[in-house]
């Protein structure tokens, strides 16, 4: 029988698995990624994966909740008193936002359509848990917003239309191959359109 981990132990046993998985998805994309390849380079038992996840898809959502959260908290960690330089116009710094997320994602293969399926298991993961794909964003954009109305800035954000572009940029994301040099230009475009209607 093997040796009992404690909790502290599991808990590090899962984030070693995330970053390991982490770094294998963003260099081959989840086609070419097996759960054998994480727990090898893990140094665990294979059937030890599935103590912590159910498939590697579940795993992949885990790290996308990861890493959004992390990207999104450390915005408003920096968030300065008073909205000044790109904190004073929020369609401006959502837009931006936007836009450096998107083409960070871009240089990532586990966000390729011609290396991974992962929006696929994404959507799909999302829809069988009836989970809002997007509930990070709701939460991320409802601090700013009053931080904005707290100082005098008032901005409405049409969550459902938000919804329909998010789901817009992520097929976007995973299709800039095919649209090849021109994609920046491309989304850079449609991030400065659509913000327009998704801020009132």
């Amino acid at each position: 029988m093997g040796k009992a981990f404690t909790n502290e132990e599991r808990e590090q046993l899962r984030i070693k698995i995330q970053n390991v998985a982490l770094a294998l998805f963003q260099e081959k994309g989840m086609k070419k990624v097996s759960i054998r390849d994480i727990t090898s380079a893990v140094g665990i038992a294979q059937g030890g994966f599935y103590t912590f996840y159910q498939s590697k898809e579940a795993l992949f959502v885990a790290l996308i909740d990861r890493r959004i959260h992390e990207k999104l908290t450390a915005i408003l960690e920096n968030i300065s008193e008073k909205p000044e330089g790109k904190w004073a116009d929020p369609r401006q710094f959502l837009s931006n936002l936007f836009y450096q997320q998107g083409i960070h994602l871009c240089e990532n293969k586990a966000f390729h359509n011609t290396e991974s399926d992962s929006m696929h298991y994404l959507l799909q993961y999302r829809l069988e848990k009836k989970e809002s794909v997007f509930s990070n964003y709701h939460f991320f954009l409802q601090h700013l917003t009053d931080y904005w109305e707290k100082n005098g800035i008032h901005v409405t954000i049409d969550y459902d239309y938000l919804g329909g572009v998010l789901r817009t940029v992520i097929v976007m994301i995973v299709n800039a191959d095919m649209i090849g040099k021109q994609f920046p230009a491309i989304y850079r475009s449609f991030c400065e359109e659509q913000i327009d209607h998704v801020i009132r």
